[in-house]
């Protein structure tokens, strides 16, 4: 609980030093947790710095948008059987938008883990009793994300993507442990935000 709050605090400064505290984006997503058990992840980004690049390609001049981004989140997953996982894994992406309305974003985030392990056992007594155990993990990920513009929706946009990513949560076993998630979402932009 402790790892929670700190990751929610260092959030503060980097959300102050936003452009606006209105959400230039507001995905909903799948989070699968080795892309099969299911979960859902809902995050928000905020703009730090955005700036533009002009090449020529084949004696056409492309500008491409790049922008750093701020994305806290809150999601969880359910691994049936095993374990049930809450997350809040603040992200900063590098974001590199194409004309075409492609997009590529590479992120690094820190924050909290925890899980729910639903079947374990205690002695208690001279009785065995099923309990269960809440393991608090401090988390690092690292992600790649694809996207692309769809339609208009509204006064907003609508993207899609898709995104990879490996977490690391420690400090659970001596040498901690790795995740695989998936994550296929839907990202709307907000009134006011940015293109993407």
């Amino acid at each position: 609980m402790r790892t929670f709050i700190l990751s929610l605090l260092l959030s503060v400064p980097f959300l102050s030093t936003a452009q606006q505290l209105r959400p230039a984006t507001v995905d909903v997503a799948y989070f699968g947790e080795t892309a099969t058990h299911p979960g859902l992840k809902v995050a928000a980004t905020y703009p730090l710095k955005t700036w533009t690049k002009t090449k020529d390609k084949r004696g056409t001049e492309i500008t491409l948008e790049k922008r750093i981004e701020l994305s806290p989140n809150l999601g969880f997953y359910h691994h049936c059987h095993f374990q049930t996982g809450l997350f809040s894994i603040p992200e900063l992406a590098y974001t590199r938008l194409k004309p075409s309305g492609r997009y590529l974003s590479i992120g690094l985030g820190a924050g909290y883990l925890g899980t729910i392990v639903p079947e374990v056992y205690r002695l208690h007594g001279s009785e065995w009793e099923r309990s269960f155990t809440t393991i608090h993990y401090a988390a690092a990920s690292a992600s790649l994300t694809l996207g692309k513009d769809r339609n208009t929706v509204g006064t907003g946009k609508l993207n899609t993507y898709f995104k990879p990513q490996c977490i690391y949560a420690f400090p659970g076993t001596p040498r901690g442990v790795w995740y695989l998630a998936l994550e296929v979402g839907v990202r709307f932009q907000t009134l006011g935000g940015h293109k993407n």
